[in-house]
């Protein structure tokens, strides 16, 4: 691989693999992990608001006896939540969520991998028809482990552009592309996923300690106060509960953990990177893909792992 002068960035190739140019199981699975995880997130929302709403009906019914018709309310939203959790247990859109993600990043992962030739569509005697048939072989064997997973549309298989790029002319090409439209924009990724859980993680930690400073100081202003019941009783309950609402979604998002995820595959992908000129021969190529795509794998059977 022809490696650039001291400071100059190699010219770019003009081909690549972007979103739309993925398999159509990669792009069904996908939309299929998009949008199972916005229902799942939007119930597990419902689920952890509509108790604390209960209990501040509750508190402001017990504080003020003109309002105990609304403690009618508060038990209703148990039963609400009741219900979401049967539907949620009955649509499986956390198992769909994961078991489509999964599948997505190994589909695109095989995908690069036949691109470029790294293995196992690394043999140079190997034909194109031999090749394709091995990538569909490899593609049905995943589709046939994850049983929640969507068809996908009449759209192709193996793309045009994994084509162009598996049959241009030299290797310097596939390598500059797989360098700058996976490995980079992987790294480039990550960082950022790991800052912006980061910074959402702090924000959540704000707000848990507002919400405990209000709750513990208006829980001793009502104690030394008890004429202040029907005002502060129901500020204490929703101080309280939204601290528990806080845990809860927090526990939900795994903010905190997923940034330090993601900033290690952020590294090491950058470790990685830093010797991709060094690859000269065919085999040690097909490591550095290998090194590549495993260390990308492996985070992603770790973030399924802990939601299974």
């Amino acid at each position: 691989m022809t490696r650039p002068s001291e400071g100059q960035k190699p010219t770019l190739p003009t081909i690549g693999l972007g979103p739309s140019d993925m398999s159509a199981t990669c792009i069904a699975a996908e939309n299929q992990a998009i949008s199972s995880q916005r229902r799942y997130l939007a119930l597990m929302r419902a689920q952890i608001a509509l108790p604390l709403v209960g209990v501040v009906i509750g508190a402001a019914a017990k504080f003020d006896s003109r309002l105990a018709a609304l403690g009618v309310i508060a038990s209703a939203t148990a039963v609400m939540v009741a219900v979401l959790r049967a539907i949620q247990r009955s649509r499986r859109y956390d198992s769909m969520w994961y078991e489509a993600r999964a599948a997505a990043e190994e589909v695109k992962s095989l995908a690069w991998r036949y691109a470029v030739r790294g293995a196992p569509f690394d043999r140079v005697d190997e034909s194109t028809d031999d090749a394709e048939a091995r990538f569909i072989a490899e593609l049905s064997r995943i589709a046939d482990n994850n049983d929640l997973l969507a068809p996908p549309d009449p759209s192709g298989e193996i793309t045009d552009a994994m084509r162009a790029l598996r049959s241009a002319p030299d290797d310097d090409t596939r390598r500059e592309a797989y360098l700058e439209h996976r490995v980079k924009d992987q790294q480039h990724w990550y960082a950022m996923r790991a800052r912006h859980n980061d910074a959402v993680a702090a924000r959540w930690d704000l707000l848990f300690y507002a919400v405990i400073a209000v709750a513990v100081f208006a829980g001793a202003f009502l104690a030394s106060n008890t004429d202040s019941s029907r005002a502060l009783g129901p500020v204490v309950a929703l101080a309280a509960g939204g601290s528990g609402a806080v845990v809860g979604w927090v526990a939900v998002r795994r903010y905190a953990s997923l940034a330090r995820s993601y900033r290690a595959v952020a590294r090491q992908l950058s470790h990685i990177a830093a010797l991709a000129y060094q690859k000269d021969t065919h085999e040690e190529w097909v490591a550095f893909v290998a090194d590549v795509e495993q260390t990308i794998m492996r985070e992603h059977a770790q973030w399924l792992a802990v939601r299974k």
